[in-house]
């Protein structure tokens, strides 16, 4: 099971995307297509996902906006670290 953050996680190295596969013609297009529909799907996913959690999570509870951000600073701890 991915977390929101990991997986995002194999786009944030900034040669995640060969420098001359944009065009039509070079011989790494075909996997930069997959690349770019794995972004895709990946932001899709994301975008599901806050809307989901827009919609249940009352962000006027200051207690549970404390937990969240306590998650999500131990979850990119632990992405870091590995």
């Amino acid at each position: 099971m991915q977390s929101l953050l990991s997986s995002l996680e194999s786009f944030q190295k900034q040669d995640a995307f060969p420098p001359h596969a944009v065009h039509p013609f070079a011989s790494t297009a075909p996997d930069a297509c997959v690349l770019l529909q794995d972004l895709i799907n990946a932001t899709d996913q994301v975008s599901r996902s806050l809307d989901i959690c827009d919609s249940t999570i009352p962000w006027s509870n200051t207690k549970v906006v404390s937990l969240l951000r306590q998650h999500s600073s131990i979850e990119y701890s632990a992405i870091s670290v590995s």
